[in-house]
């Protein structure tokens, strides 16, 4: 459908899109006012059924736990770097002291792993996640400590130690 006005066969057309990617791989623009229908998608649910199933309120854990994950994920990058030190607790002291702005040392604090490079022992690959507008303080802080060949890359879920959403269905089940 979307190649139909570069093909002749359609002046507009009529596109769902959240993201815009497809209006720019097809050079397309969105007419200003042009918005039809704004829409959200909703998870309903028979309150009776959860509270009374186990079974029925399985599938809706994993599939509310999973879609959380998922969207957290969003706000997240994974930085890998080698870096050059004694130990990990030395390189872990450099992370974390030398640390002008919270959160960028990660989440928790850096996962610290020795990297077993033939004769060279004294290299450790360090892995934090950071918010995504972190990524370019973090990359600089990371390279202030020492880091190089940096590798980032997406999280495809993002878990905490509970799942807020499923918790507020749990609490308006009670």
């Amino acid at each position: 459908m979307e190649a139909a006005p570069s093909m002749g066969y359609a002046d507009m057309i009529a596109d769902v899109t959240s993201t815009g990617t497809t209006l720019r791989e097809n050079r397309l623009k969105r007419i200003e006012g042009g918005t039809l229908l704004n829409s959200q998608a909703c998870l309903i649910g028979n309150k009776r059924l959860l509270q009374e199933s186990e079974m029925k309120l399985f599938p809706t854990k994993v599939f509310l736990e999973l879609t959380e994950g998922q969207l957290q994920s969003k706000k997240y990058v994974s930085i890998t770097a080698n870096v050059q030190g004694k130990s990990a607790e030395e390189i872990g002291d450099r992370l974390m002291y030398q640390s002008e702005l919270m959160g960028i040392a990660g989440l928790q604090g850096p996962t610290i792993a020795k990297v077993y490079s033939g004769d060279i022992n004294d290299w450790y690959a360090v892995t934090i996640v950071v918010k995504q507008e972190m990524l370019l303080p973090a990359i600089n802080h990371l390279r202030k400590v020492g880091g190089t060949d940096m590798t980032v890359s997406a999280p495809n879920y993002v878990f905490g130690s509970k799942s807020e959403i499923y918790e507020a269905l749990m609490e308006k089940l009670k």
